[in-house]
């Protein structure tokens, strides 16, 4: 689907956005009503997706971080028992 640029001198709710999106396909590309809204819903559909996805390689990433922390924590600690040990 063509993407189109709309200068709104306000910010918009979701909502509008959809409405306007529904209006432009209707209007430009000649769709019918129900049509423009499965493919104004499909594209939506498809951007929650790819935040979604983001937001979890970003846990993901985050939570290899914290596990790689805590296996340098744990064997910094077993080198101390073992240097006290020794002594």
């Amino acid at each position: 689907m063509p993407r189109l640029f709309v200068i709104c001198l306000k910010p918009m709710t979701r909502e509008e956005q959809y409405q306007m999106a529904c209006t432009i396909l209707v209007n430009i590309q000649g769709l019918t009503t129900m049509t423009a809204i499965m493919e104004v819903g499909c594209d939506v559909t498809h951007k929650e997706e790819r935040i979604s996805s983001k937001i979890a390689r970003k846990e993901a990433k985050e939570q290899l971080r914290l596990i790689a922390e805590e296996e340098a924590l744990q064997r910094w600690l077993r080198r101390m028992k073992k240097k006290l040990k020794h002594g």
